[in-house]
């Protein structure tokens, strides 16, 4: 995997048999999303890439605004939720993988939120898992 490819979030488990069997378990979420946030809270110089291996050095900080943390998680969530409601609104009859592909999000995650909207009721199956469409029940609800 190249350094930018690193940066930006490629997730290349080394194990994928035991990731698949803790994605059943829902244990992880295998998005690739970790190291980006690391990098939008300490830059790329926190990490020391050579060719052995990859040092991470994290300073403490007591002052960290954890609520504005938690405030760009929740707009993240909303903005991806957006997203999958106007895909599904154009294309009800579209796979999960497609949808990850079209958002930009691995399966296990555009599999979340399609979970989180059809528990909030957004979105519903209808038909079968093969040859059945999605429908949007209310957009902005």
């Amino acid at each position: 995997m190249s350094e930018e490819e690193f940066f930006t979030g490629r997730s290349t488990p080394r194990n994928p048999g035991i990731m698949r069997i803790f994605q059943d378990l829902e244990l992880v979420e295998h998005l690739g999303s970790g190291i980006p946030y690391i990098v939008g809270l300490y830059g790329r110089k926190a990490f020391q890439i050579t060719q052995s291996g990859l040092r991470l050095s994290l300073r403490f900080d007591k002052n960290i605004d954890k609520e504005s943390i938690k405030k760009t998680d929740i707009k993240s969530d909303q903005k991806s939720d957006q997203k999958v409601l106007e895909i599904v609104f154009k294309k009800p009859y579209i796979t999960i993988q497609e949808l990850s592909e079209a958002i930009g999000l691995t399966y296990a995650g555009a599999k979340k939120n399609m979970t989180k909207l059809k528990k909030q009721q957004k979105i519903r199956r209808v038909g079968p898992d093969k040859g059945g469409r999605w429908e949007v029940i209310e957009k902005n609800k």
